[in-house]
């Protein structure tokens, strides 16, 4: 498939994100945890993008006497954060990673945030959602986009005010930009209305 039939197809796709009721608005928050903070993506009605970013955690020194508690300080920060963005969007769902998939590669502390963020979503009502890595990759062959980079040059496409946003092919020897875990938060708020679970809304 051309880049440009690509591109048609996915903002067609976009067209269906949106509810079947025209005067209902549906915020949807999605989120990536990762060793930097929480990346984040908040969407009304599935095509509108409304903030975007990474809440980072603070840094510890090496020889801070504090470093031994920094697991859990970081936990209840992450987890403070995510209260912050539901107080200030009120969402309908939540959608993050399936941790507990066979191919996640997420380690103790993000398993663990996650779990209490399900907690957190039942207390206040909102829907809870996770998808697999694998889901994601089956969501995106269809616009064949194969890698992480195929998927943020497509979604910086949808999305246009994240299209300099775009990281480049990383190399071998490179550390993964951060903007690659919005572009990853993006890629499953796709999923999450490719699966159709908006209609929870109807």
């Amino acid at each position: 498939m051309y880049e440009r039939e690509k591109l048609i197809a996915v903002k067609n796709h976009a067209a269906t994100m949106r509810p079947s009721h025209k005067n209902i608005i549906f915020v949807l928050i999605v989120i990536i945890p990762n060793s930097r903070g929480i990346s984040f993506a908040v969407l009304e009605n599935g095509d509108k993008l409304i903030d975007w970013g990474t809440k980072h955690l603070p840094k510890q020194k090496k020889g801070d006497e504090k470093v031994k508690t920094s697991c859990k300080r970081c936990y209840r920060n992450d987890l403070r954060i995510m209260e912050n963005l539901i107080d200030f969007f009120n969402p309908d769902a939540i959608v993050c990673e399936n941790t507990t998939a066979k191919n996640s590669r997420r380690g103790t502390r993000v398993r663990d945030l996650l779990r209490q963020i399900s907690l957190l979503a039942a207390k206040r009502k909102l829907a809870f959602h996770k998808y697999s890595r694998i889901q994601v990759m089956w969501t995106f062959a269809e616009y064949d986009a194969e890698t992480k980079h195929d998927m943020a040059s497509l979604l910086g496409r949808l999305f246009r005010d994240l299209e300099s946003k775009v990281p480049r092919k990383r190399k071998a020897w490179t550390s993964e930009s951060v903007w690659m875990n919005v572009f990853m938060a993006l890629a499953l708020c796709v999923t999450f209305f490719e699966k159709g679970d908006n209609q929870i809304c109807d």
